[in-house]
Order: C-alpha cells, then structure tokens, then sequence
C-alpha cells in the first residue's frame, strides 16, 4: 500500500492513522483507497511493521460498542448517535464481498463500503495478505449508514474551517499485493 502524506510517500501493507478531522474512501475487492485530511501535519514514523501517522493519540477501539448512545433504524439503514464508535470491515477473497461489522447493529455484507467521515477519525488498515481494518469516530457525533448493494458511513457534522488543512492519501492497485 502506498501512503502519501504532503508529499512524503511511504510504502507497507500496514497503516495506522490517527487524528484526522475527515476520511473519505472506498473498499471493495481489490481497491481500497482513502483520503483523509488533518488540521495540522501529523508525525509519520515507519518500520518493517508499520506505517503509523498521528497528530497526536494513539489508535482506540471500542469493540464493545459501549459509546454507542443511540440506534434507529430507517427504511435504507441506521442512524448511530455516539461518544466513540467502532467500524471493523474486511474483504473476502472468495466471494469478494466485505463484512462491515458495526456496534449493535451486526455484520452488513456490500460489494463496496464508501466512507466520507468527519470529525476525530482514525483508522487501522492491513491490506496484505487481506484486506482488513477498523475506523474509530470518537467526536460525539451521529453517522448515517446505508445499507445495500453497497454500504456507505457519512456524517454530517457542521463546517469547519477548511484553509491549512493537511492531505493523506493511500492506494492499493487492483489484484494482491
């Protein structure tokens, strides 16, 4: 996987990333590709391991699903209100679908998940041997998922400012790695 960050460009199957105010991306077999934005630029170390990015924290989960406030469920999905939340997702290579598993919800299965997040997101991806991760949003938000064909998680939280802002983006080509 290739992880450019303001122009720097590391390169490993693991990424951890920590801190960003907005994440946008797709996962589906073969393609995994994430966009993400900070306020100020983070610090990126990189070993044999991992590449690890933050502008301050670590990586937390909450696979409980304990900061999960409140849950309602429309015709096409769910409405999630939240002081931290959870999202695992991994790819099956031999049906190609993702499972998304969400807090309280259960496991959702889509061609494609589509992420556009705002707040304090962070994100934890492997993408070989197989693609699997988790996004934590620890905002006191709500997101909106919408189930189908394909699955999307968007938030709409009010605007901040966009100047200075700092971009990250990470690709992985079609096929195995």
């Amino acid at each position: 996987m290739r992880l450019n960050l303001d122009g720097r460009v590391y390169e490993n199957p693991h990424m951890i990333v920590v801190g960003l105010k907005k994440l946008t991306g797709e996962i589906s077999f073969g393609i995994v590709k994430i966009d993400g934005e900070f306020d100020t630029l983070p610090q990126a170390s990189s070993s044999e391991d991992v590449v690890e990015v933050s502008s301050g924290g670590t990586f937390e989960s909450d696979v409980s699903g304990s900061g999960v406030i409140s849950l309602n469920e429309l015709e096409d999905g769910y409405i999630i209100e939240f002081s931290k939340v959870t999202i695992k997702f991994d790819v099956d290579e031999a049906t190609g679908k993702v499972s998304i598993k969400v807090p309280r919800i259960g496991t959702l299965k889509a061609s494609k998940l589509l992420l556009d997040v705002s707040g304090s997101v962070s994100i934890n991806l492997i993408v070989s041997p197989f693609v699997v991760g988790a996004i934590t949003l620890s905002n006191d938000g709500r997101i909106k998922i919408t189930a189908g064909d394909e699955v999307k998680i968007t938030s709409e939280l009010e605007d901040s400012s966009v100047g200075g802002s700092k971009q990250l983006q990470v690709q992985r080509a079609s096929g195995r790695a």
